[in-house]
């Protein structure tokens, strides 16, 4: 099986999915040479197919999983993960998701930039420093436990400046940091939920309005009835 589309032209399709929040997958069909390749552009999971099971010689029929063809296919994949390249692609694709979340620390956002042309170009020494520079700093963020509200207030709130609050004057910001912290303790998942989608569409909103727009709003519960306005 051929590839379809090259590296510089499937990069940006996972780049804009990742930014904006989307899982993105390769269906069934990639042969062993291929997937490095995947590894390489940053997609989440990818598909291999018949090639993992036994095949009937004369009926076709597949029969079971084959072992031995899935450990190869795996620990083709773990080394290439391992690599600069890999290393490159997963940490954009973490970046690019916190984008989307707006718990991406403000000072990484014109890294985020430079990673991504470098992912793009296989420009590896590039990657290289931004690896350095950029890995400590994702690292101080949460990954994920399983659970994806909590995830995301939790790395919101280990940002030290999240782009999120850069729409916020400093008091509201504080105020929604408390009220996040708040929810978190008391794993209140749903209004923590709630709030969050209420708040990046207030900072959605704003960002709109232009680059100076701050959030102002009114608000008559903490957490549950938000009256939206510009304060007078």
């Amino acid at each position: 099986m051929g590839v379809t589309l090259s590296h510089a032209e499937i990069v940006p399709l996972i780049h804009t999915a990742h930014e904006n929040g989307r899982i993105t997958y390769f269906s069934a069909g990639l042969e062993m040479e291929q997937i490095a390749w995947a590894v390489y552009c940053g997609v989440d999971g990818l598909g291999i197919g018949t090639s993992l099971h036994s095949r009937d010689p004369v009926t076709g029929v597949m029969g079971a999983f084959k072992p031995d063809a899935i450990r190869q296919f795996l620990q083709t994949r773990d080394a290439a993960a391992q690599t600069v390249r890999g290393r490159a692609a997963k940490l954009l694709a973490r970046l690019d998701y916190q984008y989307f979340e707006k718990s991406l620390p403000s000072e990484a956002e014109p890294d985020r930039q430079l990673l991504y042309q470098a992912v793009l170009k296989n420009d590896t020494a590039t990657q290289t420093k931004l690896l350095e520079k950029l890995e400590p700093i994702v690292k101080a963020t949460p990954e994920g436990t399983g659970h994806k509200t909590l995830d995301h207030a939790a790395r919101l709130m280990a940002a030290s400046h999240p782009v999120l609050s850069n729409v916020f004057t400093a008091s509201k910001w504080e105020w929604v940091k408390r009220e996040i912290n708040s929810l978190i303790a008391k794993q209140n998942t749903a209004d923590l939920r709630v709030l969050l989608d209420r708040i990046i569409a207030s900072a959605e909103a704003a960002e709109l309005r232009g680059v100076d727009s701050k959030v102002h709003e009114r608000w008559t519960c903490t957490h549950c009835n938000p009256v939206t306005g510009d304060d007078q």
